[in-house]
């Protein structure tokens, strides 16, 4: 397991536990030639650790004049994914458990963090409910998908909302893993994994 604050230090950056504007998680910014990172202090720790994650791929990439700032924050994502849960070592572990067991062994980033890292490795479509609502809906990239969940992707999100608990199935070609997440701060999320299978 990764310690990113550990990483911030031995690049010679601080990190300042401070509030942010409303829209914003962390930002990163230089005085007097030292690097500072700004995380909120209300968020959860796995939170802090991804924000200061993709702050510092963000002074990585602050020279490079290249990338628009759009791009930049694209890899800042890309980055701070890679710093948190390396490929090599993802790899290795990704393929033998599921989520739950994926955030035992990733226990300094989120489940959402770890959903969307499985999207670099599996092409799928993650779909994400807060309290039965969808919060966002993406798929691995050149993953062609419908902007709305299947009826039998919702069947699953509802099931596990009433077990609270895992639930799959298997339609056709389509695997659908949803899994149940309290973590007790008022939101009742589901995550939903939808694989299409070989034919």
């Amino acid at each position: 397991m990764v310690d990113i604050r550990k990483k911030a230090e031995e690049m010679g950056v601080t990190i300042l536990e401070e509030e942010n504007p409303s829209d914003m998680r962390g930002t990163a910014f230089k005085v007097e030639g030292k690097w500072y990172i700004t995380v909120n202090p209300d968020d959860t720790e796995e939170r802090k650790n991804f924000t200061i994650a993709h702050e510092l791929a963000e002074i990585i990439l602050y020279d490079n004049n290249e990338l628009t700032i759009d791009e930049k924050h694209k890899m800042a994502n890309n980055m701070a994914a890679e710093f948190l849960m390396p490929e090599i070592d993802f790899k290795k572990v990704l393929f033998n458990n599921d989520l739950y067991e994926l955030k035992k062994l990733y226990s300094n980033c989120s489940y959402e963090a770890i959903a969307r890292r499985m999207l670099n490795f599996i092409p799928q479509v993650l779909t994400i409910f807060d309290n039965r609502e969808i919060y966002t809906r993406i798929a691995s990239e050149f993953f062609n998908f419908p902007s709305s969940p299947a009826k039998i992707e919702l069947e699953v999100a509802e099931k596990c909302y009433q077990t609270r608990n895992k639930h799959e199935k298997t339609q056709e070609n389509l695997k659908i893993t949803g899994y149940f997440i309290d973590e007790g701060r008022g939101v009742e999320r589901v995550i939903l994994l939808t694989e299409i299978l070989d034919i």
